[in-house]
């Protein structure tokens, strides 16, 4: 008895498991392998958020992608930096470094991916916020 409650609690758990990953979203294949062709489809990219997609899935987990997080913030940037007041640049900034110091006195390349990630998230974040568009006041 005790064994069929258990071989029934197994079976519930893998059809719960196989449902769930058919209504996950596939995941976005890189379409190459070559880091000069990542970084130009990131500054070719249309948007922030898409340019942050494409680093999400041409990542290397690895110090390569300092220079691919670097792109996406800058691209990010152009969405917002030059609309920022000073309090609003100064909080902007206080993150960047907070994410450079977050990894900074860890071992290993696969930190920088992470500092880089963590500041091209901080970018497409800020971005997301600035581009939303003004509701219209109440009358």
């Amino acid at each position: 008895m005790f064994n069929r409650i258990i071989l029934a609690a197994v079976m519930l758990v893998i059809s719960i498991a196989g449902s769930a990953a058919k209504d996950e979203p596939k995941k976005e294949e890189c379409p190459t392998l070559d880091h000069q062709e990542i970084e130009d489809l990131l500054r070719k990219a249309p948007s922030c958020q898409r340019a942050g997609a494409l680093f999400g899935s041409c990542q290397f987990g690895a110090s390569g992608d300092v220079s691919l997080g670097a792109i996406v913030t800058e691209k990010c940037e152009g969405d917002f930096l030059s609309k920022l007041n000073a309090v609003q640049r100064r909080a902007y900034d206080r993150e960047q470094k907070r994410c450079q110091r977050k990894y900074a006195h860890e071992k290993g390349t696969m930190y920088l991916s992470f500092a880089a990630f963590c500041g091209a998230d901080v970018a497409r974040n800020y971005s997301a916020k600035f581009l939303k568009p003004v509701r219209a006041g109440r009358k």
